[in-house]
């Protein structure tokens, strides 16, 4: 079980999972404040770091980060879109970029 969740592929998507989950727990904060809602966040965030150090001990510091980042970029946008968040030119221009960066870094 250790060696399928120390993989990068892994450990990438659970801090992006955790840091995106912890970016919509913060926008419903913003309408509902509340102790679980506050928990949740902390949850979220205390998983994505946990994962991002057990990745950084086995990858090089900016492909990680760009991974994590291009990883969490693409959650963001298939989420807000299911929720019908307007997505504009310049979020989506933003979201190319970062895109193409970690792209452009993990080749």
């Amino acid at each position: 079980m250790w060696g399928v969740l120390s993989r990068p592929f892994v450990l990438v998507s659970i801090s992006a999972i955790g840091y995106a989950a912890a970016t919509f727990a913060m926008k419903s904060a913003s309408s509902m404040p509340g102790v679980l809602v506050v928990t949740v966040i902390a949850c979220c965030l205390g998983a994505a770091v946990m994962a991002e150090i057990l990745l950084l001990r086995s990858s090089h510091f900016g492909l990680a980060y760009l991974a994590i980042l291009g990883t969490e970029t693409l959650i963001i946008l298939i989420a807000a879109t299911l929720i019908g968040e307007g997505l504009g030119l310049r979020e989506l221009a933003g979201a190319g970029l970062v895109l193409l960066g970690a792209g452009i870094i993990s080749t």
